[in-house]
């Protein structure tokens, strides 16, 4: 019986561990699953939350590098005239004569009878000048000396002094030339009075 009961025990063994595998689940109420939420097809999901962009940062602007001009004289403007309230680049004229007398514009030559200095044509000129931009002309004085100065012979040539007429015609030139903004650069002397072979009558 023992070895019977034995054998009857083993064979009943694995029955037995199911039924009681069995009644443990059944009484935990089965197999565990995790919960799940229930979803309703009928319900769109929400829209993603948009991202603001990220603010372009503002570079400060570049101070913008000078370049210098070609025409710029670097001379801190020792090349410019003070003339009229400023300081002016002088563009104009050279004034060898004005009416066809050299040396004769603000001297007399007397041995000719020549004085050509003429109020009309000289503001006519220095309006001419004014239209086409310019703002200074360069007027001979004296030339080679054959109208001015005076000259005493009998001295040496010594200067004697200048003739009646000569100081009032060169301030009606002045005058007329400040009337039209003209600048005037008086050259006393010319080239001509250094000529080694001139003579008394070629000076006038």
């Amino acid at each position: 019986m023992h070895l019977f009961g034995s054998r009857i025990i083993n064979k009943t063994r694995p029955a037995l561990l199911f039924l009681i595998l069995a009644s443990l689940l059944a009484a935990c109420g089965g197999p565990q699953q995790s919960p799940q939420v229930a979803q309703n097809p009928t319900t769109a999901a929400p829209p993603p939350t948009a991202v603001p962009p990220r603010p372009t940062p503002i570079l400060p602007t570049p101070e913008p590098t000078p370049v210098p001009s070609p025409c710029t004289v670097a001379t801190g403007g020792k090349h410019l005239v003070p003339f009229a309230d400023g300081r002016w680049f002088l563009s104009g004229a050279n004034v060898p004569w004005l009416n066809g007398g050299f040396g004769a514009d603000f001297g007399t030559v007397e041995a000719w009878g020549q004085h050509t200095y003429d109020p009309a044509k000289a503001g006519a000129m220095f309006a001419r000048l004014k239209e086409s931009g310019a703002n200074s002309v360069r007027w001979w004085v004296f030339a080679d000396g054959r109208g001015a100065p005076e000259f005493d012979a009998p001295s040496g040539g010594k200067v004697t002094g200048l003739d009646e007429r000569f100081l009032s015609t060169m301030a009606d030139a002045i005058k007329q030339a400040a009337q039209n903004g003209i600048y005037i650069q008086f050259t006393m002397w010319s080239f001509d009075m250094l000529y080694a072979d001139s003579t008394a009558q070629e000076r006038g």
